[in-house]
């Protein structure tokens, strides 16, 4: 709920509020950066106004920036009460930050953390009391200290175990906030744990993929969090009954919805949830999809699966032509190879962390030569080489992609025909077919 003109008044005794700025400090109670930018001109203006300073024409209503930019102007000032991290008392260092929203909106407010900022120097916003008033400030963005997911909030559906798990564990030392979901809530708490013993920021939360108040709920759960939503990676998968054994003919409808509903209901439930975030808060967002190679190829007896993996690949493409506009963006990845032990394992079983081939390689070794992937190399396929894929998509790296689906460690087995070629084929060939007599 919006506070009052009487509690704006009462929180900030000791500023000049009137008609015109009334506005800024109802967003400063808030803990919200607000700005104005006029229906007409087309000029934003901060503080926001009831006035466009251009053209004078009524502004409207005030709506809330994401407080990220760059330094435009560095000074020091020398005024006010002390605050953590900032003492008023002594000159302290101020800057003009340009906003990303729009070249030439700018804002001025005190810096935290760092005395050394430079014109460019990427900052974010911050919050700091300030003589008992919420007063904005800037730090050096987090985004920009090595990590490539920092400060960035990930919700990921099946975290609990495979790609999902392998994932969030990645995302965090990538410096993310991460609610963990999963149907089983051991797991995901396992995972959470993990992550906050290492040092990681998350939540585990039990969510079912088929049912949408409880992906709105994870939804919330992060934004109660962690302030904000910025990925949502709906990852969650499920086997076809029997794993590719039962014959089409044999195969129920029942059986058919038990995987559609998670693999591509469940993907079009979470983007669901998400957008009517990222929506709300005005400044796109990213959606990665776990898809499959059984999305563009087949797998035998995996007709379900296949099906509604290559309905979640289109889903993402249509994402991204429909949601574009609003800033917001949707890939997938299409895994091949690598993946994880527990898809064929019961649902209570103990999460190995593992991928199929890493797993057969530890009871006999692993022969690159031995192995149908076209590409050798000295290790089996495992997890994190999807999960980089993963975090590839979600971070700003590929800002500039949308509706993309991207092969993840295929190792070249999707570029190759059905007719299978032995090691050295060349050297068997009879002299005439290289003479071409």
């Amino acid at each position: 709920m919006s506070p009052t003109d009487q509690q704006v008044l009462e929180s900030f005794p000791n500023e000049p509020i009137d008609h015109d700025n009334k506005e800024h400090y109802r967003g400063r109670l808030q803990r919200r950066l607000l700005v104005n930018r006029c229906g007409d001109c087309g000029t934003w203006s901060q503080p926001p106004r009831g006035i466009c300073p251009a053209c004078w024409a009524d502004a409207p209503e005030a709506t809330e920036v994401s407080g990220r930019g760059t330094v435009y102007l560095t000074m020091l000032l020398h005024q006010g009460p002390p605050a953590p991290g900032v003492d008023y008392t002594r000159p302290h260092p101020v800057v003009v930050v340009e906003l990303e929203e729009q070249p030439g909106l700018r804002f001025t407010a005190a810096l935290v953390d760092a005395e050394d900022a430079r014109i460019g120097t990427p900052v974010e916003l911050t919050w700091i009391d300030r003589g008992g008033e919420p007063t904005p400030a800037f730090r050096p963005a987090r985004r920009y200290t090595g990590m490539r997911l920092p400060g960035k909030t990930v919700v990921i559906t099946g975290a609990g175990s495979g790609l999902g798990r392998e994932s969030a564990l990645l995302f965090a030392r990538e410096g993310a906030n991460v609610v963990v979901t999963d149907l089983n809530e051991k797991r995901a708490l396992a995972v959470a744990e993990q992550i906050g013993a290492a040092g990681g920021a998350a939540v585990a939360v039990r969510a079912d993929v088929r049912v949408a108040a409880e992906l709105d709920a994870a939804v919330a759960t992060a934004v109660a969090e962690f302030g904000r939503l910025d990925v949502m990676f709906a990852n969650a998968g499920v086997p076809p009954e029997g794993f590719g054994t039962v014959a089409f003919e044999d195969f129920t409808l029942d059986a058919w919805h038990a995987v559609n509903d998670v693999v591509l209901t469940g993907v079009f439930l979470s983007c669901q949830a998400a957008v009517r975030q990222f929506k709300r808060q005005g400044d796109g967002g990213t959606i990665v999809v776990t898809g499959s190679a059984g999305g563009t190829t087949a797998y035998p007896g995996f007709f379900s699966y296949c099906a509604g993996k290559a309905g979640a690949h289109q889903l993402v493409k249509c994402l991204a032509l429909d949601l574009g506009r609003y800033g917001i963006r949707a890939n997938a990845l299409a895994p091949t190879h690598g993946m994880s032990i527990n898809f064929v394992m019961p649902p209570d079983a103990e999460v190995l962390g593992r991928s199929y081939e890493e797993v057969a390689a530890a009871a006999t070794g692993w022969d690159p030569r031995n192995s149908p992937i076209p590409l050798k190399k000295g290790r089996p396929p495992g997890l994190i080489d999807s999960a980089n894929v993963a975090l590839f998509l979600a971070s700003d790296e590929s800002e500039y992609m949308s509706g993309m689906v991207l092969p993840a460690a295929d190792g070249g087995t999707l570029s190759r025909v059905a007719m299978m070629f032995e090691e050295n084929w060349e050297q068997n060939l009879p002299p005439e077919a290289t003479t071409g007599d």
